[in-house]
């Protein structure tokens, strides 16, 4: 009577070592010596993943080419002075250990894991404050909502228009999702405390803060 139990609990452990989703805390030892800290950021959409870096060295940063077989999750680094900077990271459970390296041949080491943090509630709608760095100001409304399992929104401007916005990961106190606009991919990524939300966002030519009240 206990083989099927044990055989599903086994299947379901497999299934999870096997996932990338989430929010990660990675430490990288890089070719120039140095030790960056940041946060890895994964959503999946079907089949595709996207991802995208948080880190205080290079701000919100989307990936490219992120994949991911065999437990293994690959992804491109955009480096204004190394080149696109290749990641290989096997998955094992909460954990991401593997390499990098600069489109030059250097090489350095990768560690992390899950980020363990308590979970929050962001369903509703939030009246958000943006502010560019070149002093510009907007106001718009989120509406999020989870469905299906699966956190969804939109965005609401004063004048009445709307966009869904994607790519939705909720990680304990840390919220991230995308925006597709004319001018390109906006990457969102907040911190969520209570009623409060703080963050930045980061789009072609631009970039900014903003704070959201539930």
């Amino acid at each position: 009577m206990l083989k099927p139990f044990a055989l599903c609990l086994t299947l379901t452990a497999a299934l999870w070592a096997g996932q990338p989703t989430g929010n990660w805390k990675l430490s990288a030892d890089a070719p120039d010596g140095r030790i960056y800290k940041f946060q890895l950021i994964v959503a999946a959409e079907g089949e595709k993943y996207s991802a995208k870096m948080d880190s205080p060295d290079f701000g919100v940063v989307a990936l490219k080419d992120v994949a991911f077989a065999n437990d293994e999750l690959t992804f491109k680094l955009p480096h204004p002075a190394a080149g696109n900077v290749t990641f290989k990271l096997k998955v094992a459970e909460a954990a991401l250990k593997g390499t990098l390296e600069t489109e030059g041949g250097a090489t350095g080491t990768v560690t992390g894991s899950k980020a363990e943090t308590a979970p929050v509630s962001v369903d509703g709608k939030w009246k958000v404050v943006s502010k560019s760095a070149d002093g510009g100001e907007m106001k718009v409304t989120l509406e999020l909502s989870e469905m299906g399992g699966k956190m969804a929104g939109l965005l609401m401007t004063e004048g009445g228009d709307s966009v869904d916005i994607s790519n939705v990961v909720v990680d304990g106190d840390r919220i991230n999702f995308r925006v597709q606009t004319p001018e390109g991919a906006l990457e969102v990524s907040g911190t969520i405390a209570g009623n409060q939300m703080k963050g930045t966002y980061k789009m072609p030519g631009s970039t900014g803060t903003f704070t959201a009240t539930k």
